[in-house]
């Protein structure tokens, strides 16, 4: 691992170098570095006329070179804060957040790294970076918990009475607000084949509320494949979920495979596939007919507006075959998305979406089919740089409404927010 630290000291010194007011900063100042003279380098650096920046850069070079690999990380954070496409000093960075183990941090930059890659030699040195880092750390776990207010915990409707053929009837289910919290624990362990990843993935969650009708229990295990490609990659992914439920009618199990190419087209946008197939079955034999198998295909896009800002879009198809044909549909869905990250380490991700689902068989009493529409937008805010008890918090909140013309799914109005913190071990 010291060898990696010192070559990409030396590629960002020499990027260093080259860049300094378009001069070459005179070879007795790489020298000095390389032999450790640090005085020496940096009187260099001021004798050949070298902007503040570039200094700093030195001195943040430096501190890596000392050992003091917090500081330097600080310092390089500065530096790309002001010059985000700086990649000698963001691979720096890399270099030194894997010394001090913050390796998902380090795989973040890495991956930026790889997606703003001006061409492909420069992508497979920062694949072999990102290959050395997930060499470093082939396993780990979390933990977590959250609070959750909800306006509608069952997703029901709000309605509660209305009128059929002039006769006033009442909804058997109705919207439940209240708060619930959720406990979770995960681990994953991976495995690298030459380029490409093997990781296997299991997370098993509580979730109960004030109206413990609600309360659940939920186990998800997953294992997935990712082949790095020219210029993009290729993930696909097997997933089996366990959903076990108060009431116990409710439980079911769902099995699935999904598979997603993205294509780097520039180094400020990417263009993604993605094709999600899933079965659900359910224990009790008088709910067989709500079994189903559902097929999403769709297409997104990003780009980055800014060194931090993001936009991307997307549409999906859906496909649903249930049992009862009632609950059979076909519909689509559109997204939208911005993150944006400040300089402080806060990041937003703000999203919308609208979805229409057209159903096949007609609902009886009514003589008609179903005809849903959905749309809501969400927002989630955490911080990188904070830790509460060792633990990272976020703040997500989202509101949706969702539409029906068969009154028992119309006025779905869901206003739900997630207090979590999240400790990685």
């Amino acid at each position: 691992m010291r060898f990696l630290v010192y070559a990409l000291l030396l590629s960002a010194f020499t990027a260093l170098a080259s860049a300094a007011n378009g001069q070459g900063v005179p070879a007795d100042a790489a020298i000095a570095l390389q032999r450790g003279d640090y005085d020496a380098a940096r009187n260099a650096m001021r004798a050949a006329g070298a902007d503040p920046f570039d200094r700093r850069a030195l001195d943040a070079i430096i501190l890596q070179r000392q050992g003091a690999h917090a500081e330097a990380a600080t310092a390089f954070r500065a530096l790309l804060s002001e010059r985000p496409d700086a990649r000698h000093l963001r691979r720096a960075l890399v270099a030194s957040l894997r010394a001090l183990d913050q390796h998902n941090s380090a795989l973040f930059h890495a991956d930026r790294l790889i997606q703003t890659a001006p061409d492909a030699d420069a992508r497979r040195r920062d694949r072999a970076s990102r290959s050395a880092i997930l060499s470093d750390r082939p396993y780990g776990a979390s933990a977590g918990v959250s609070i959750i207010p909800s306006t509608n915990i069952n997703r029901a409707t709000e309605t509660t009475s209305f009128t059929f053929n002039g006769i006033p009837l009442d909804v058997n289910e109705t919207e439940v607000s209240g708060f619930g919290a959720r406990g979770f624990v995960a681990a994953f362990r991976r495995f690298q084949l030459g380029e490409s990843e093997l990781r296997f993935d299991a997370v098993m969650g509580v979730t109960v509320f004030d109206d413990d009708r609600f309360n659940r229990a939920d186990l998800r295990v997953s294992a997935s494949h990712l082949k790095p490609l020219e210029a993009g990659f290729l993930r696909s992914r097997v997933f089996a979920d366990r959903h076990l439920f108060r009431l116990s009618e409710d439980n079911n199990t769902v099995l699935g495979f999904g598979l997603q190419r993205r294509w780097l087209t520039s180094p400020r946008q990417y263009w993604d596939l993605h094709v999600t197939a899933r079965a659900t079955r359910y224990d009790d034999e008088n709910q067989s007919r709500l079994d189903n198998q559902t097929l999403e295909i769709g297409t997104a896009m990003g780009r980055r507006l800014t060194d931090r800002s993001t936009l991307s879009a997307g549409v999906t198809l859906i496909g649903n075959r249930t049992n009862d044909a009632r609950f059979s549909h076909q519909g689509a869905r559109v997204s939208l998305g911005l993150a944006h990250s400040f300089r402080n380490g806060i990041r937003i991700d703000a999203g919308g979406f609208a979805e229409r689902l057209w159903y096949e068989d007609e609902f009886a009493p009514f003589g008609m089919p179903r005809n849903d529409f959905g749309r809501g937008v969400s927002i989630g805010v955490q911080n990188n740089r904070l830790t509460i008890l060792g633990a990272a918090p976020r703040v997500g909140c989202s509101a949706s409404r969702r539409s029906s013309n068969i009154v028992f799914y119309d006025n779905r109005d869901v206003l739900e927010c997630n207090l979590s913190l999240t400790h990685r071990f």
